[in-house]
């Protein structure tokens, strides 16, 4: 470090080192400044405008509107000496930045997927075998360097943010291509003349084909194992945690739960609360501290993983539960775990039906299907509300089932209120209190003759702390009772008539 700060001083001291400080100082100032403008035209004006376009109802203009921003940010940039690319940047956080953020979103959306294929269509076009065949060579170290170098700093990185070993190599992966900021840094230093054609073009060769090969990495990357060994010295001296964490002797008998969800959340609670004992893996690191703060056994780990399953003592497990939503892991969990232990029950949650017999046919014992569970719920919550009668209604239920897929489940039919009844909607529940001078005490509900005389019925008492439905258990009527009565306005005001015996009086 004292070497080149020494050799720099000279530099610095010169004519030309201080026209070079006082250029870098001119393009942060004016940084700084178009940061300000952005940060103050995000808190004010901007939501204002957007506000008053959202009055409009358009949704051309809104659209425009954002647009407008974006591209009027970038070119205030441009006019002030800086990247477009970082006005668009800055146009799009100070939208981002406003309560029309999702509405922004969802309407450009379309325009970013046409920018994206033209984008990489015109990179693409751009590829040159010439290049390679002249300088094969560079293009092959500037590839490596590519594919390679970044995907190992990406692995180091997860590494050291304690991520496991296979999270780790896979983001790696995922991350190990030329970036598209990366042809705008290219475009930049090649007009300021820190690159000659010839490397820019073997540059851009290469970063053309480390888009074309990424693809292909991330789809065989789940294959690979060999990494997590050569990286678990490392996990250990970094203090990784995942699944390796739990003890040999700590589990037998138990179940794993892929996925923590709301799914995963619901079965671990059924488990917890039948005594059963489990264990969570997952791989979003904010809901594995989460769980954990809580006191859920839950380790970060990756169920596709030999390594993992075997941590999760998957020999001695009574059960897997998959309840993940991504389908491709969900087909890659449970090969792995029907690899490892063939006859290990594996109950599946997947989204479509279609899907069922292929995860059968991997291993899967039992699939929910969502989309047989929730149409099978929406037929019977339908027809209830239309008041169809119960057996109907569970017929039609098992009729459907036996369409779209076999379940085991209970068909169970919600039931609705007196209220809610078309053909009840005039009757009402109502209560009375039977005091001590009326001529109902010490006379049974048959005596009293309630539903011949005024159409009410009495369907229950509360005596003391107990309530009594059984016309046989409730016998005379006492002091204190509280009766609940059936009947619609007329029929309930008869029946208080008659208990307090004004209704004897009156006739």
């Amino acid at each position: 470090m004292v070497v080149p700060m020494m050799l720099l001083i000279p530099i610095l001291a010169s004519s030309d080192g201080t026209r070079a400080i006082a250029d870098v100082s001119i393009a942060l100032g004016k940084a700084l400044a178009v940061v300000a403008v952005a940060w103050f035209m995000a808190r004010y004006p901007i939501p204002y405008l957007l506000r008053r376009v959202d009055a409009s109802r358009s949704r051309e203009i809104f659209l425009l509107s954002v647009l407008a921003i974006c591209i009027g940010t970038a070119w205030v940039t441009y006019v002030a000496g800086l990247s477009p690319a970082l006005g668009a940047f800055l146009g799009g956080m100070v939208v981002a930045d406003t309560d029309f953020q999702h509405r922004a979103m969802s309407d450009v959306i379309p325009l970013r997927d046409t920018f994206v294929s033209l984008f990489f269509i015109s990179l693409g076009m751009l590829f040159q075998g010439a290049v390679l065949v002249e300088h094969p060579v560079l293009v092959a170290a500037l590839f490596l360097a590519f594919v390679a170098g970044k995907a190992t700093l990406a692995t180091l990185a997860a590494m050291v943010m304690r991520f496991p070993a296979r999270a780790a190599i896979l983001a790696g992966i995922g991350l190990g291509q030329f970036g598209e900021f990366g042809f705008v840094l290219m475009k930049v230093g090649t007009g300021a003349g820190l690159a000659d054609g010839g490397f820019s073009s073997a540059l851009l060769q290469a970063g053309i084909l480390s888009m074309f090969v990424t693809p292909i990495a991330i789809a065989l990357a789940p294959h690979l194992t060999a990494g997590e060994v050569l990286l678990a010295p490392l996990s250990r001296l970094l203090g990784v945690r995942g699944v390796e964490e739990v003890e040999p002797e700590a589990l037998d008998g138990h179940v794993i739960v892929v996925g923590f969800g709301l799914a995963g959340q619901t079965v671990a609670s059924a488990l917890d609360d039948c005594g059963i004992p489990y264990i969570v893996l997952e791989l979003n690191s904010d809901t594995v501290r989460r769980a954990r703060e809580a006191g859920i056994p839950i380790y970060y780990a990756d169920a596709t993983s030999h390594e993992a399953l075997s941590h999760a003592h998957i020999t001695k497990a009574r059960a897997v539960a998959v309840l993940i939503n991504d389908r491709q892991a969900v087909i890659r969990v449970v090969d792995a775990v029907h690899r490892e232990v063939a006859d290990l029950p594996i109950v599946v949650r997947t989204r479509y039906m279609s899907e069922r017999k292929e995860l059968e046919a991997l291993g899967a014992a039992d699939v929910v299907s969502e989309e047989v569970e929730a149409s099978a719920e929406a037929v019977v919550r339908l027809l209830r509300r239309l008041q169809l009668p119960r057996n109907v209604i569970e017929a039609q239920v098992r009729l459907a089932r036996d369409e779209m897929g076999t379940s085991q489940r209970k068909i169970t039919v919600p039931r609705i209120s007196l209220c809610e009844h078309e053909d009840l909607a005039e009757l009402k529940i109502d209560t009375l209190l039977i005091q001590h001078d009326w001529p109902a005490v010490g006379k049974t509900a048959t005596q009293v003759d309630l539903r011949r005389l005024t159409g009410a019925s009495v369907v229950a008492v509360r005596r003391g702390d107990r309530l009594l439905q059984e016309m046989g258990d409730i016998g005379p009527f006492q002091e204190g009772d509280l009766l609940f009565l059936v009947g619609n306005s007329s029929s309930m005001r008869e029946a208080q008539h008659q208990l307090e015996g004004s209704g004897q009086q009156a006739g």
